[in-house]
């Protein structure tokens, strides 16, 4: 009990509650047999909002993008705090046009006026895991397509 309490701590990310990478391998085996949408998200220009208003209001903007995602995806969707200000979600059975309802409403979220938080935005990438297919090629492409998302902006 007492080692699966200390991975369960060591799987989670202490600011944003959410799940770390650590916990990827285990998520994907889990989704590998019927495949997964793969959506890959990253804080546009997060290091000068971190510059300009402090690392307190990166934080507490981190928390807010982690609740949002929780809030816009179905409470089976896995949510993942990838790393820094990147967030990645792993959904099953969830087709590319139901996801982009999701960002939408995600955007909708992140933009509602806010007083106690500097403004901030996101950028996207979306991928196809097939069942049985490889997750880190897939995981490969969606952070591709949000490069790609992010250069248009």
């Amino acid at each position: 009990a007492a080692h699966e309490q200390l991975r369960m701590v060591a799987d989670r990310d202490p600011l944003t509650t959410l799940a770390n990478r650590r916990a990827l391998p285990e998520v994907f085996r889990a989704v590998q047999p019927v495949g997964a949408l793969l959506l890959f998200f990253d804080l546009d220009r997060f290091k000068a909002l971190n510059d300009r208003h402090g690392h307190l209001a990166g934080d507490r903007c981190l928390r807010d993008f982690a609740g949002a995602l929780r809030d816009s995806f179905r409470p089976d969707d896995y949510v993942i705090r990838y790393g820094g200000d990147e967030f990645l979600i792993v959904a099953r059975g969830l087709d590319r046009a139901s996801a982009l309802a999701r960002i939408g409403d995600l955007s909708v979220r992140v933009r509602r006026t806010r007083h106690d938080l500097p403004p901030y935005d996101f950028s996207v990438g979306i991928a196809e895991l097939l069942a049985d297919g490889h997750p880190e090629a897939a995981l490969r492409v969606a952070d591709a397509e949000m490069y790609r998302a992010k250069v248009i902006k």
